[in-house]
């Protein structure tokens, strides 16, 4: 593209990585042109999305950092292949996309490893997961809710599901997850991120040692 452009690599077919590139940008994502660039409160999840980038286009993307005066991260940069990748082959705009945003038909066509995995991508950047142990999903387009509830009803989760908009936003809740129920639940979030811990931790006890008070509060561990 350029004098400084680096090799990037040529991807031909899906894979879990790309559709959980997919499945965080539907979530968290921005894209202007070649520029991308996806938030998180949870900075675990930001480094997983560097990680899917890196193995899935053989590039070294930029540092995660932290946006000024938030409590958010951010890892933004411009690259034309992979910006194309996301609005010409999985048919994500530009701009704006709250109101709009799906599941790309390439992968909603394919097997339900690759719908899974983008299940995975959405849910960790996405998904709630509050001290009543239940998992909640909310977002302004009907048509993304509903996508994610097809792939988590493929694979035989129980869900509650909002029928009529609230508050601009489509939701659906988990079932107060038992022992067992968030065993299942705990394959549909990307592992060592924020929320994969937290399902964990009730699954198996308190894996870490809280040093301050207003750690325990935030959901830390040290």
């Amino acid at each position: 593209n350029t004098p400084h452009s680096k090799p990037i690599k040529s991807v031909k077919k899906l894979t879990e990585d790309l559709c959980k590139i997919c499945g965080a940008h539907a979530a968290d994502g921005t894209l202007a042109s070649s520029f991308i660039c996806i938030t998180d409160e949870d900075e675990s999840n930001l480094k997983c999305f560097k990680k899917w980038i890196e193995n899935t286009f053989k590039i070294k993307s930029p540092n995660i950092r932290k946006v000024k005066n938030s409590n958010e991260w951010k890892l933004a940069f411009h690259n034309k292949v992979i910006s194309r990748y996301l609005n010409k082959i999985f048919e994500f705009p530009n701009g704006k996309k709250i109101y709009n945003v799906n599941e790309p038909k390439i992968i909603k066509n394919s097997n339900i490893k690759f719908r899974r995995a983008f299940a995975i991508g959405t849910l960790s950047f996405e998904a709630g997961l509050g001290i009543t142990h239940t998992i909640g999903f909310c977002v302004s387009s009907k048509a993304f809710r509903d996508s994610i509830c097809n792939i988590l009803n493929s694979c035989g989760m129980k869900l509650k599901i909002m029928k009529k908009k609230s508050s601009e936003y489509w939701r659906f809740w988990s079932n107060t997850l038992s022992v067992e129920e968030a065993k299942r639940w705990l394959d549909f979030f990307e592992p060592f991120t924020e929320k994969w811990f937290k399902l964990y931790e009730y699954i198996n006890g308190f894996q870490g040692r809280i040093s301050k008070f207003k750690d325990a509060i935030m959901g830390k561990r040290a």
